[in-house]
């Protein structure tokens, strides 16, 4: 079952889409009406009234919200205060919600101060072959942004001036320093390391244990690497177990 859409995701889509009562043919001629409105239904000459306008804009929120749930964790959705979960829905509802993109990572993670900087990346398209900045992207990212970050928890509403602020040590929201997918190559590349350095050292070892019998330090380094060998093979376990927690994640 999906959250209730909240009133401000249909005030904030409608404003940002428009409300057209008349069926149209969007950019590529694809026939729309009301809100952003499409389906083999629409064509030319049908009208609406505007509540059947806003009916057909709550259908198409319950797709966004159950397409938004796919992406992310029920737990963390109902965490969301309602501008934040109606940004959210406008953000879906305009771009869609491709699995593999970082914002439901950092989302999932509950890293919520770095939703606004993933929202900020989806503001390119195709023109003519070139992918370009569109400025009714930027436009739409930047109130969606403005809307997310309204009432956020934590948040305090305190009015200053530039005067006042230019005092105050004002930093930047801080950016995850290792994003998670570069993240997880590295995890990946350290157990596969780890769990290929044991036949390197058996390697070695059986190289060595001619002159064992005859040299008491060689003795030592064979027995070290196999302490070592054994130490790298229960890392590589545990580094794939982490990779795979985080895969889920």
């Amino acid at each position: 079952m999906t959250r209730e859409i909240p009133e401000i995701a249909l005030a904030f889509i409608s404003k940002a889409e428009g409300v057209r009562l008349r069926a149209y043919q969007d950019s590529v001629g694809v026939w729309t009406i009301g809100v952003g409105h499409t389906g083999l239904e629409v064509h030319g000459g049908l009208e609406i009234d505007l509540d059947q306008a806003m009916e057909l804009l709550r259908i198409d929120l319950k797709t966004a919200a159950a397409r938004l749930q796919s992406v992310v964790k029920r737990d963390v959705i109902d965490a969301l205060t309602d501008n934040q979960y109606a940004a959210l829905l406008s953000f879906v509802f305009n771009l869609g919600a491709d699995k593999d993109w970082t914002i439901w990572k950092r989302l999932n993670a509950r890293a919520f101060d770095q939703v606004p900087v993933e929202m900020a990346r989806f503001v390119n398209g195709r023109v003519n072959g070139r992918l370009v900045k569109i400025k009714g992207l930027v436009n739409r990212r930047g109130a969606e942004i403005a809307l997310w970050s309204e009432d956020e928890p934590g948040s305090v509403d305190v009015a200053l001036s530039s005067g006042r602020t230019r005092d105050l040590v004002t930093p930047p929201t801080p950016s995850d320093p290792v994003p998670p997918q570069r993240s997880a190559v590295l995890i990946t590349g350290l157990a596969g390391a780890a769990a290929s350095a044991p036949a390197v050292i058996k390697q070695v070892q059986d190289t060595l244990t001619p002159v064992a019998a005859t040299s008491p330090a060689v003795a030592q380094v064979i027995t070290a690497l196999s302490v070592i060998g054994a130490l790298l093979a229960a890392a590589s376990i545990v580094l794939f177990w982490i990779h795979k927690q985080t895969a889920r994640s």
